[in-house]
């Protein structure tokens, strides 16, 4: 997380958001949880990730995901930062809201 994404995190909670961050996990799978500030630890990529319990969200429950990337297209796909995490996670994501 950095300062950037923090700010965003501010005003979202200011304006009464429910704010996930991601979890991730062997194999590739990554879930959306509530954001726990006090959770947080570095992980193998060195950023900040919710450690032990966390209350994970379904996809039906969620409104907007801001996705990081390096590029985007009009089709939805996406270079990213070579995990393809968000790219797993948003293939069960756009089903479940079509």
């Amino acid at each position: 997380m950095n300062f950037r994404q923090l700010r965003l995190i501010e005003q979202a909670q200011k304006d009464g958001k429910t704010i996930l961050i991601p979890k991730t996990y062997p194999h590739g799978k990554m879930d959306l949880v509530l954001y726990e500030p006090e959770k947080l630890e570095r992980n193998s990529f060195g950023l900040l990730e919710p450690q032990g319990e966390a209350i994970v969200f379904e996809p039906s429950q969620i409104d907007l995901i801001h996705v990081p990337g390096l590029a985007f297209n009009t089709s939805g796909y996406r270079v990213g930062y070579g995990g393809g995490y968000y790219d797993r996670y948003l293939e069960h994501f756009y089903w479940s809201h079509h």
